[in-house]
């Protein structure tokens, strides 16, 4: 008896962190935009981005992605989902993850530039773990309101990551413009090898969306200043499309693969 008291005490635990994060991740830029409280995301990321840059509109993204939070922290909130091995397995991760999406905008309010690359890699870093280790697998439910939303925000934590530690790297002076080309084709090949690695492993195509937009942000936006760069950005977009439309598909392939005998000869029946 004790031991189920635990358990549950150990669970709502969970659930309640999970939605404070929430509402900080959300809190946190709101109320930075309200009372102008130290430099804003897009005025951090000015300061160092001679080399690598995305275009504004790609970080429209933030909307769905904050819409996916919540959808999650209500879903997770609910008894019906604290027995579900999938809200296990992202539960933690997805609690630092969140959180950290608001740590990073007062990192950046307060310019300490080096734990802008720390938080917003340990949040990526945690939540593509959890993708590897799902597998993708649970029910319709938890692929909905868990994984699409988590796997959403850990691919543009990914492709975010890379371009706040390139961002980073110019503040500090540590890379220069003149080493744009190189730095931005390792930038653009190490996302794209992290999204592979991750997405295969993982089964998940809808994690790679967010980097897929992310990349084409870059495109967008190194078209005319480093246009070697923008090409890069370009065919890693189509190498990355590609393997999301064959994730996809094998996906399609395994769904009508596990259809029940019965189910398929029943089908046979009325073909007939």
């Amino acid at each position: 008896m004790n031991n189920f008291k635990g358990r549950l005490m150990a669970k709502v635990l969970r659930s309640a962190l999970i939605v404070g994060a929430v509402i900080f991740a959300i809190a946190v830029p709101s109320l930075q935009a309200i009372y102008q409280f130290g430099l804003s995301a897009a005025a951090f990321s000015f300061q160092g981005d001679d080399i690598l840059r995305v275009a504004g509109y790609a970080f429209a993204i933030w909307g769905l992605l904050y819409l996916g939070m919540i959808g999650y922290g209500v879903y997770q909130a609910l008894p019906v989902a604290w027995s579900s091995p999938i809200v296990a397995i992202y539960a933690w991760p997805s609690a630092i993850a969140i959180a950290g999406c608001g740590l990073w905008i007062l990192m950046a309010a307060l310019n300490w530039t080096w734990m802008t690359v720390l938080v917003i890699s340990l949040s990526a870093l945690g939540l593509m773990m959890a993708i590897v280790q799902a597998k993708g697998a649970g029910s319709v439910r938890d692929k909905l309101l868990v994984a699409l939303p988590l796997n959403l925000l850990a691919g543009w934590l990914t492709i975010a990551s890379i371009v706040n530690l390139v961002t980073v790297l110019t503040i500090e002076r540590i890379v220069t413009s003149d080493q744009a080309t190189m730095i931005g084709y390792a930038a653009v090949g190490g996302a794209t090898f992290i999204a592979a690695i991750v997405a295969v492993f993982g089964r998940s195509a809808f994690y790679l969306a967010p980097i897929i937009w992310g990349l084409l942000g870059v495109r967008a936006a190194e078209s005319v200043r480093h246009s070697s760069i923008a090409d890069a950005a370009g065919l890693a977009v189509l190498a990355l499309g590609a393997l999301a439309l064959a994730l996809l598909a094998l996906w399609v392939f395994r769904a009508m693969g596990s259809k029940p005998v019965g189910d398929k000869a029943s089908g046979k029946k009325a073909a007939l």
